[in-house]
C-alpha cells in the first residue's frame, strides 16, 4: 500500500532482503528478531514458535552430548546477545562512548544505522566485561569460550579481550 505523500512510514518491511525496520522505536532485523522483540522471548524460543507456526518439525539429537553441546551453544548465544546489549548502551550513553560517538559522525554513520546495525563501544578497561559477567553470574570460563575475555598466562584471572573499540 502506498504511503500518502507528506507521510514517512513508521514500520518498513524489505521483502527482497528479509529485514525489518521501525522507525518509531529504531529497532529492526530479521524474522527471529522481530519475534523476539514482539513476543519477548530468546532466540531459541523464537526459532521454535516460528518453526511451529510453519509446521517445520525441529528434531534433537537424544545423545546427552549432543544435549550439552546445543545448551552450551544457546548460552553461549545468549551471553553474545547481553554483551552486545551492554556495548550499545555504552555507545549510547556512557561518557567513555563519546570518542567512539564522535568518531561514527565523523565517518557519517547515522543514528538511524546504528541501532539498525546494532553498534556497541566495548569500553577501554581491562575489566569491564570482567565484571559484567561476574555481575549476571556467567561463569568466567564459559566467557572465555565465547571469546569475550582472556585468560591471563599466570594464575588464575581473566581480562578483556575488546577494549576501547
Amino acid at each position: 500500500m502506498p504511503v500518502p505523500q507528506g507521510e514517512e512510514p513508521s514500520f518498513n518491511v524489505n521483502p527482497t532482503r528479509q529485514i525489518f525496520h521501525c522507525f518509531g522505536c529504531h529497532k529492526g532485523g530479521d524474522v527471529f528478531s522481530f519475534v523476539k522483540e514482539y513476543e519477548n522471548i530468546d532466540f531459541p524460543e523464537a526459532v521454535r514458535r516460528l518453526a511451529d507456526r510453519a509446521k517445520i518439525p525441529l528434531e534433537y539429537d537424544k545423545n546427552p552430548g549432543e544435549q550439552q553441546s546445543r545448551h552450551l551453544k544457546e548460552r553461549l548465544l545468549q551471553i553474545h546477545e547481553q554483551i552486545a546489549q551492554r556495548w550499545q548502551g555504552a555507545l549510547a550513553n556512557e561518557a567513555s562512548g563519546q570518542i567512539a560517538r564522535d568518531y561514527l559522525a565523523r565517518r557519517g554513520v547515522s543514528e538511524e544505522a546504528v541501532k539498525l546495525f546494532r553498534l556497541g563501544y566495548a569500553p577501554d578497561l581491562w575489566d569491564d566485561t570482567v565484571n559484567w559477567a561476574k555481575s549476571k553470574d556467567h561463569e568466567l570460563a564459559v566467557v572465555e569460550q565465547a571469546g569475550l575475555i582472556l585468560r591471563k598466562q599466570e594464575g588464575n584471572s581473566y581480562y578483556d579481550r575488546f577494549r576501547g573499540g
